[in-house]
């Protein structure tokens, strides 16, 4: 039986990204943008999600016999370099433009992009700053988060700490099952606002790589179904030292480039250049 080809649409145009919006995403390390893909761009897009993730996980395990990351969502990284139909999708210009107006820099490459699919009755996603994981040396690293259905708070809506990302490192470790307890005494201590949003499909949230964010458990009956796109600053580099879990991250998402080295690769491409758009 041969697969239907999907069709997607083109995301070229821009969605424009104010002054004010700068000023909020520096300020609170995050921000929430309505409707940066329409209805039908975004049905578009969900088809070919689920198609990725159906080939890739076609018999997944119960959730009783998964690890805590496993039990969280289904997670595929580095879609597109596997499913190159998704390439129009985490290559868009229109992400890549928002990344670059919000982070304040010319030109973005990817760092690396994830499908999430938190089914019913999936586990909670503890708290966690993603640059615990990133080796590139900058602090101008962010995510396009892009729920692809309508999303509750009772399906594990994305909960973003504000502020935290001026606290840089605040533990050494990453997605464990101490981390929820840890960080909420954390953000307790430092006063943080915690802001849950209900997104509609194809609104987005951006947010900076050292803020702090986590997920519910899924209490519905509907799977949250998200894409995210995280992108850095053309022209950066690595850091000089490494730990265990960054070295591990920059071999899959930026292969063949050491400590100190310019933050390229097959893997890492630009998707959006200012200086060249005109």
């Amino acid at each position: 039986m041969t697969t239907p080809t999907l069709s997607v649409p083109d995301l070229s145009s821009e969605y424009p990204i104010t002054a004010a919006q700068q000023a909020e995403y520096r300020q609170n390390g995050h921000i929430l943008l309505r409707g940066v893909c329409t209805p039908d761009e975004v049905a578009a897009y969900r088809e070919v999600c689920r198609e990725t993730i159906r080939k890739h996980f076609p018999n997944p395990k119960p959730l009783a016999e998964r690890s805590v990351f496993g039990q969280a969502f289904l997670s595929l990284s580095n879609t597109w370099f596997h499913d190159p139909i998704t390439r129009p999708f985490l290559f868009s210009r229109r992400f890549a433009k928002i990344a670059a107006d919000l982070m304040g820099v010319d030109a973005v490459r990817i760092y690396h992009n994830q499908i999430f699919f938190k089914e019913p009755g999936g586990g909670p996603t503890p708290w966690h700053q993603d640059h615990y994981y990133w080796p590139v040396d900058t602090p101008h690293m962010g995510t396009l988060w892009m729920p692809l259905v309508d999303i509750t708070p009772e399906m594990g809506a994305l909960r973003l700490a504000t502020g935290s990302h001026n606290f840089p490192f605040l533990d050494e470790q990453g997605i464990t099952e101490n981390a929820m307890a840890y960080f909420d005494r954390i953000i307790a201590e430092k006063g943080l606002p915690v802001v849950t949003h209900e997104m509609k499909a194809g609104d987005a949230t951006f947010h900076a790589g050292w803020t702090l964010h986590s997920a519910a458990a899924n209490a519905s009956d509907r799977a949250r179904e998200v894409s995210a796109v995280s992108y850095h600053p053309d022209g950066t580099y690595l850091m000089q030292e490494l730990t265990e879990t960054r070295r591990r991250d920059a071999a899959a998402c930026i292969p063949g480039v050491g400590p100190g080295g310019r933050a390229v690769s097959y893997m890492s491409p630009l998707v959006y250049d200012r200086r060249k758009a005109g």
